[in-house]
């Protein structure tokens, strides 16, 4: 038997964003056993202040496609909102690949994919973060 061991615990929590940025915190889930999906998010400034919330009902998808529909809505919902710098974090990692990579046009989510890329190129400065789920709570 080897010496005693160590466990380190590290503390994960939401982080307001720079001043004049707004964050985004998306979360996209799939209940299999009613075949319901969602998609939500938070808008917060960087007083922590609650700025708006979403929430839409889906289709049943997968549960990729639920996170990728949760940052589609909230870009939009920002633009409308005319916040100029957002902060997206999101704790699905394919997604964020997705997004920053892009994918090719036979692949199932290449539309959604691409309606993400497309205002991200409009005139504001959009930023993508992965977090931890326990970094990521909407409350």
């Amino acid at each position: 038997m080897g010496g005693p061991s160590s466990i380190s615990y590290t503390w994960l929590k939401w982080n307001p964003p720079d001043i004049g940025w707004t964050k985004l915190n998306t979360d996209g889930s799939v209940h299999a056993s009613s075949h319901r999906a969602t998609c939500d998010g938070v808008f917060r400034n960087h007083l922590s202040n609650f700025l708006l919330a979403f929430a839409y009902p889906l289709p049943f998808v997968s549960v990729l496609e639920a996170e990728l529909l949760a940052v589609l809505n909230g870009l939009e919902l920002a633009w409308t909102r005319k916040y100029t710098q957002i902060s997206v974090e999101l704790h699905s990692a394919s997604a964020l690949r997705l997004i920053q990579f892009g994918c090719k046009n036979t692949h199932a989510l290449f539309d959604t994919v691409r309606r993400i890329q497309q205002p991200v190129n409009l005139d504001w400065t959009v930023r993508f973060d992965h977090v931890f789920r326990e970094a990521n709570q909407l409350s």
